[in-house]
């Protein structure tokens, strides 16, 4: 089965430089957590998912997240066991958890949406994406903030995280403020966290410190996605233009627990080509947790 990011996102969350620099990359002081957002090698997982899994143990990957509700046709603990068999752990995933309206009522698969999260291992559950009534206006974004507050409160009785992953839209401004704004404000930093995609924070012109530094402790998973120097596209991480150097210094104010890898464009290369790369230059970056 063949999809595109944004058929997946519409579906599963109904909510919701060409060379590496010497000076930017050495040798990496902990490569104890080394993830990979699984989408990054979708037409592989997609084609021979436990193939795949191997292979990305193989690369050096330690951890995977996921994204869809069937883990890849497998059940919650059954893909829990082979990835283990790997020598992987699982401790985030891309699902759903909202509606497309803000005024809608809970979601009725929310609890089976937890119980399914804990059966696979997991320590975060993560709302990929926001449909555009959610962030429309003010009262709309106050108003899926209140969803966040609920949705994150019921994840926390169930040992969960619930964290939000962003895109570029989120950084639109709203009577003075941006959506992302909105929504930190009015949640509680308890209840909901982000993984901050630093690609996307990057297409919008944001910098990535300013946001650690005014929601410090608030982002315990990043997504480490780089920007192509010229188009605008990801590529490999440390073939683009981020200074992930400078911005994993702030590893401990945002409160990074995992960073995971992702990928979403490849300038012709295979994906599990890319894969490979990515992680050979992600373990050249200093950074420690």
């Amino acid at each position: 089965m063949t999809f595109s990011r944004r058929e997946f996102i519409s579906s599963s969350a109904t909510i919701l430089a060409a060379s590496i620099l010497p000076s930017q990359f050495l040798e990496a002081k902990n490569k104890n957590y080394v993830g990979i957002q699984l989408w990054s090698v979708k037409d592989a997982m997609e084609k021979n998912p436990k193939e795949t899994l191997a292979t990305l143990a193989k690369m050096g990957y330690n951890e995977v997240e996921a994204f869809g509700w069937d883990y890849f046709g497998m059940q919650p603990k059954p893909f829990k066991q082979y990835i283990e068999s790997l020598g992987l752990k699982m401790r985030s995933a891309h699902g759903a958890l909202m509606k497309k309206n803000p005024n809608d009522p809970t979601p009725t698969n929310l609890q089976e949406s937890i119980d399914r999260a804990k059966e696979a291992g997991l320590t975060y559950y993560i709302v990929p994406w926001m449909e555009a009534d959610n962030y429309a206006t003010k009262d709309a974004c106050l108003k899926t903030a209140e969803y966040f507050n609920l949705y994150g409160e019921l994840c926390k009785k169930s040992d969960l995280q619930l964290l939000y992953h962003n895109h570029e839209f989120e950084f639109k401004m709203i009577e003075n403020k941006s959506v992302y704004d909105l929504i930190l404000e009015n949640t509680d930093s308890n209840y909901l966290k982000c993984e901050l995609d630093l690609y996307w924070a990057t297409i919008a012109n944001i910098n990535p410190i300013d946001l650690f530094q005014k929601y410090p402790q608030r982002f315990p998973l990043w997504h480490v996605k780089d920007k192509h120097k010229t188009l605008r596209e990801s590529t490999e991480v440390g073939n683009g233009m981020i200074n992930f150097k400078k911005i994993f210094e702030k590893a401990t104010l945002a409160g990074l627990k995992m960073p995971v890898l992702e990928q979403e464009d490849y300038q012709g290369k295979s994906s599990i080509k890319s894969a490979k790369i990515c992680i050979n230059n992600f373990n050249k970056i200093t950074y420690s947790l």
